[in-house]
């Protein structure tokens, strides 16, 4: 074992010395970045590069796209994406079969958009009893977001590991959904007015605690809307990366 670490780590050593020999790095978010350079990659060659989708939307349309949704008694959750721990739905239904949420059995339904098997789906099973209603869709397409996104007030991204940027979580809330993000997704950069949208990862208490405190006051998501985040739109991503790559050129001249 000792050996293999060792291997290991002049891999690694040797790894970073190579990259540290290009002129410029490009990280999709503040994360990466800051990932990168913690483990030993130069700073001054680290460029944050936030990517832009086609789909994209400024504040202003973000909130009317949620104001136009339509009156509901419940507020309606989702999670959107694998069932692997990695991204969170174990944890999800580990963090609220521990919480003492009853508010979410009055006020809140789940919605999972997820390809699960049947041992997969048995093991969601204790999630019926925290919610008012809980729901499986196996699996969705992408021409589909703007209905789910029309469909539920809150999505849930619940990453473990660190999840580079999220393109789910930025496409809807260009479409008037928010997300409630573990630290550990790179598009958190942009929340940073609303740390109530925001959990520390890893930590069932903290998720618990931050969903129950939305469900309970739903005017929190009405608070969001007056200050969205702004994203970055395509044409402002290849600015950003033309200016970064431009940049690397001028340090090679030097």
């Amino acid at each position: 074992m000792a050996r293999k670490a060792g291997e290991y780590r002049a891999w690694r050593e040797l790894n970073l010395a190579l990259l540290n020999r290009f002129d410029s790095h490009m990280c999709v978010s503040q994360l990466v970045a800051d990932t990168i350079t913690g483990l030993g990659m130069l700073p001054h060659k680290v460029h944050v590069t936030p990517l832009g989708m086609d789909l994209h939307a400024t504040p202003a349309q973000m909130s009317k796209r949620a104001a136009a949704k339509p009156a509901r008694d419940r507020l309606r959750l989702s999670f959107i994406g694998y069932g692997i721990p990695s991204k969170g739905l174990p944890f999800i239904t580990e963090a609220l079969m521990k919480a003492d949420l009853p508010v979410l059995k009055e006020k809140a339904e789940l919605v999972i958009y997820a390809r699960l098997g049947e041992h997969d789906m048995l093991k969601l099973a204790p999630l019926t009893e925290r919610f008012a209603d809980v729901r499986v869709v196996q699996g969705y397409e992408r021409k589909d977001l703007a209905k789910i996104a029309g469909d539920i007030d809150l999505n849930i991204v619940p990453s473990i590991w660190r999840e580079t940027y999220n393109q789910v979580a930025y496409e809807l809330l260009c479409l008037g959904t928010p997300s409630l993000l573990s630290s550990t997704v790179g598009l958190g950069m942009f929340y940073g007015g609303h740390p109530e949208f925001v959990f520390r990862s890893g930590s069932q208490a903290d998720f618990a605690e931050r969903l129950g405190r939305i469900v309970e006051t739903p005017h929190l998501l009405t608070e969001f809307w007056r200050n969205p985040p702004e994203l970055p739109s395509m044409d402002q991503h290849i600015a950003t990366a033309l200016t970064a790559m431009q940049g690397g050129k001028r340090n090679e001249a030097a």
